[in-house]
């Protein structure tokens, strides 16, 4: 137990001449050898405490962790020990866990939370969060020491174990709150009501881990590919059919499924990407995150990194290949990159042409009415009239989505969207051609997995 003593508004003035205001809270502690844990009860309140990063950058706490084997939910536990000899209050804040082997999957955990530790104890705080990496396994229940804190944070070292730069982190963090906040307001709104599981809190994470493995931003910063809804279906017919074979009959009621499933993962992309949040740091950080971090000289962090940072990532690709390798090296990079940005534009249209349609009255009473006679189709007793009900009641809105995409592509937005859906597929052709050409020329014997190989393990020694 513990009771609020009072409050201290103290000044700090930095060397830049600007003012801080801390708001000291004190409190009675009655229980010793225990950490105290508190969450931050709203988004704009601020945590008091000292930042977990800073505290293991000073010295005051030591920090282990302990996967726990799931991908969204309680993904981790993180052991806290206060060293010193005086409490720690210890914010945990919205961070992503790197997997540091880079063998297991990363997770971005979007909430704060403040643990009160007392002189030498101990705090095990449960850690939420959603996997972003789909083509890696969890940490392993029971796994420790795999994974380390990144918050982002420009004005705190990131952690040598560390693979993805600091402003990268923030961009993971602020996508996935977006998508967690998505799915908060989706469901209070009754938009979950005829997804095929019944327990909110199950509905809530399967648009958010789909609508997450599914976002080509997140994709471009993990490497992992976009999920699609045959990667679904893979998943969920594998599920099913560890129960036992599937009949015609079930097939068709999973689809059905399947189909509710993703079209509600696609609904929490766009309703997050409405409430997506700005940079916090974006206006601090001209030059990029990990070259603040590392620059504690003071001196000017814009012209010199760039430029250390690029001249030798050129320089390394003409001395390291022949020619011909070289040059199919240089276009299958390129082919990769123009297919992520076709998937981009691809998905930058179907959240536009989604966001169109949810202004229609009429789609909106369509697609209600399609929820409701599919519930009824599904439910035990169903008749084949019901059954028919709800085929006719998706056919409709099958219909008026057809109707309105030829609208859509009539509106300045979605000409717009559209051009850059066919720029993007005309580049991504012209690049796989190109890249096979390459490929034609390579000389005989070369080892193209080896090459890739090789190329990957330079980038990610660079960033």
């Amino acid at each position: 137990m513990g009771s609020s003593v009072g409050t201290t508004d103290v000044a700090l003035t930095k060397e830049n001449g600007q003012t801080v205001h801390l708001i000291i809270r004190v409190i009675h502690c009655d229980n010793s050898n225990k950490g105290h844990r508190g969450v931050t009860e709203n988004a704009t309140a601020l945590p008091t405490g000292n930042f977990l990063e800073r505290l293991i950058q000073d010295g005051q706490v030591k920090i282990d962790n302990e996967g726990t084997g799931e991908t969204i939910g309680h993904v981790a536990d993180l052991k806290i020990d206060n060293v010193t000899d005086q409490p720690v209050n210890c914010v945990v804040p919205p961070m992503v866990l790197e997997s540091k082997s880079e063998k297991n999957q990363d997770y971005v955990c979007p909430k704060s939370e403040t643990v009160m530790i007392d002189p030498h104890g101990t705090a095990t705080v449960p850690v939420d969060g959603v996997c972003v990496a789909r083509n890696k396994p969890p940490v392993g229940k029971g796994v420790t020491g795999d994974l380390v804190v990144n918050t982002g944070d420009p004005n705190v070292p990131q952690n040598p174990d560390s693979h993805i730069p600091a402003k990268q982190a923030r961009d993971l963090v602020r996508i996935c709150t977006s998508k967690y906040d998505a799915a908060d307001k989706l469901q209070k709104d009754g938009n979950f009501r005829d997804l095929p599981y019944h327990d909110k809190q199950k509905q809530k994470d399967i648009v958010v881990q789909w609508s997450t493995w599914s976002d080509p931003e997140i994709s471009e910063i993990t490497g992992a590919p976009p999920a699609t809804k045959d990667d679904l279906k893979k998943v969920v017919y594998k599920q099913v059919e560890e129960k036992g074979p599937m009949t015609p009959a079930t097939r068709k009621k999973v689809d059905q499924g399947i189909d509710t499933i993703f079209e509600k993962v696609e609904l929490t992309t766009a309703k997050a990407k409405d409430l997506e949040k700005p940079d916090q740091y974006a206006q601090a950080e001209p030059g990029g995150g990990t070259f603040e971090i590392s620059d504690n000289q003071g001196q000017s962090t814009e012209s010199p990194p760039p430029q250390t940072q690029e001249k030798p990532k050129k320089d390394k690709k003409k001395k390291k290949w022949p020619k011909p390798v070289q040059d199919w090296v240089d276009k299958k990079k390129a082919a990769d990159d123009a297919e992520k940005k076709k998937k981009a534009a691809q998905f930058d249209y179907t959240y536009a042409f989604h966001t169109f349609c949810y202004k229609n009255k009429h789609y909106i009473e369509l697609l209600n009415q399609r929820d409701a006679a599919k519930e009824k189709a599904n439910a035990p007793g169903a008749t084949q009239a019901d059954r028919d009900n709800y085929d006719k009641a998706k056919r409709e809105v099958e219909k008026l989505e057809g109707e309105l995409d030829k609208e859509f592509k009539q509106t300045d937005d979605g000409k717009k969207e559209f051009q850059k859906v066919v720029d993007a597929e005309k580049g991504a052709n012209q690049a796989q051609d190109a890249a096979k050409e390459a490929e034609k020329n390579l000389p005989p014997g070369v080892d193209k997995d080896a090459v890739q190989k090789a190329e990957d393990e330079a980038k990610k020694a660079e960033e």
